[in-house]
C-alpha cells in the first residue's frame, strides 16, 4: 500500500479571525480500497476535542470538501469536535469493497488519525470516540466500522444504503446509539435491507432509531439535519465528565410505535416488537413524532 505524505495548512475562518487546522493524507492500492483520503479539520476551541466526527459521502465520491461545510464547522465548534472528511475508491473491478471496513478500509481511518496525532504532536485526537456520519455507501462503510469496532464508536448514522454484509451486529454494537434512515420512494430492496437489519438488531434490544422520510427517493434532504439533532442528543448521554464512552443500558428512554408513530418512556425494557424504535429522551421523541405530521 502506498501512502502520499501528510500536508498541513491552515484554513481562515472569515467571521472569527481565528485559525483551524487542516491535514491531508492519502493511501493507495490497499486490500479492499484503490484510494482511502482523508481531510482532518480541527477548529480552534477553547476546550479539547471531545470526539471525531467522521463523514463519508456516496459511493467512490470524494467527500472531503465536507470540511469546509458551514453547517458541520458549526455543529463541531458547538460540541467541541474535529472533523475527518473521507474519500473512498473500490478498484474498478473489485474483490472486496471499501465498505466492508474490517478488511482494510477501516484500518486506513484509524491509521490517518494516529499519523496526524503522532506526527503534528496532537495526541488528544488519538483515542477520542467516533460520530460516523455517511450518506449511502458512507452509512454502509458506518454500520460496517461500528460492528468492527464499536468500542470506538460514540453514535452512528445509516442512510439509504443497499448493501451490508453484517446481519446481525455484534452485541457491543448493538449498545451505540444509531439513527438509520430510508426513503419511503427509494428503491424497495434498499428499504428492505435496512428494516430488515433494523427489526431484527432491535428485536434484540439494539439502542437504534428509524426514521422513514416521505417523499424521499435515493436522497438525503433531511437527514443532515436530523443526524445532527440526534447526535446532539446522545453526546451528553454517552461521553462522561472524563470523556469516556458511557454504557446508557439503563437511563430512561422512549420508545416510538412504528404503528401507531406514539412515543412512549420506557426504562429497562427489552421490547420486542420488529418496528419498535428506540428514542434516547422525551426530546428526541418529539422531533421523530413530527416527522409523521
Amino acid at each position: 500500500m502506498r501512502i502520499i505524505k501528510i500536508i498541513f495548512f491552515l484554513l481562515p475562518f472569515c467571521i472569527t479571525n481565528s485559525f483551524a487546522q487542516s491535514f491531508d493524507i492519502s493511501y493507495y492500492s490497499g486490500f479492499n480500497f484503490e484510494i482511502a483520503s482523508f481531510r482532518l479539520w480541527i477548529p480552534k476551541m477553547d476546550n479539547k476535542v471531545k470526539a471525531l466526527l467522521v463523514i463519508v459521502p456516496g459511493y467512490n465520491s470524494d467527500g472531503r470538501k465536507a470540511v469546509n461545510d458551514s453547517v458541520w464547522q458549526e455543529f463541531s465548534r458547538k460540541n467541541n469536535l474535529a472533523i475527518i472528511a473521507c474519500y473512498f475508491k473500490d478498484y474498478k473491478v473489485p474483490d472486496n469493497f471499501y465498505r466492508e471496513a474490517s478488511k482494510g478500509s477501516g484500518k486506513a481511518l484509524l491509521d490517518a488519525i494516529h499519523s496526524v496525532a503522532t506526527d503534528y504532536d496532537l495526541a488528544e485526537i488519538e483515542n477520542i470516540p467516533l460520530i460516523l456520519y455517511g450518506q449511502s455507501a458512507g452509512g454502509q462503510f458506518n454500520y460496517e466500522f461500528a460492528c468492527w469496532k464499536p468500542e470506538k464508536i460514540l453514535s452512528f448514522v445509516v442512510n439509504k444504503g443497499g448493501y451490508y454484509h453484517t446481519a446481525i451486529a455484534p452485541v457491543a454494537a448493538r449498545k451505540i446509539p444509531a439513527i438509520f434512515f430510508v426513503g419511503d420512494d427509494d428503491l424497495y430492496y434498499r428499504k428492505d435491507i435496512i428494516k430488515g437489519i433494523y427489526s431484527m438488531n432491535r428485536k434484540l434490544g439494539a439502542f437504534w432509531t428509524l426514521i422513514e422520510e416521505r417523499n424521499t427517493k435515493h436522497e438525503f434532504k433531511a437527514s443532515k439535519f436530523l443526524a445532527i439533532q440526534y447526535f446532539e442528543n446522545i453526546i451528553p448521554l454517552r461521553l462522561s465528565p472524563s470523556n469516556e464512552l458511557v454504557d446508557i443500558s439503563e437511563i430512561e428512554y422512549y420508545l416510538g410505535d412504528w404503528e401507531t408513530k406514539i412515543t412512549k418512556p420506557a426504562k429497562g425494557v427489552l421490547d420486542s416488537d420488529l418496528l419498535s424504535v428506540w428514542l434516547p429522551n422525551y426530546s428526541f421523541a418529539k422531533i421523530w413524532e413530527n416527522q409523521f405530521k
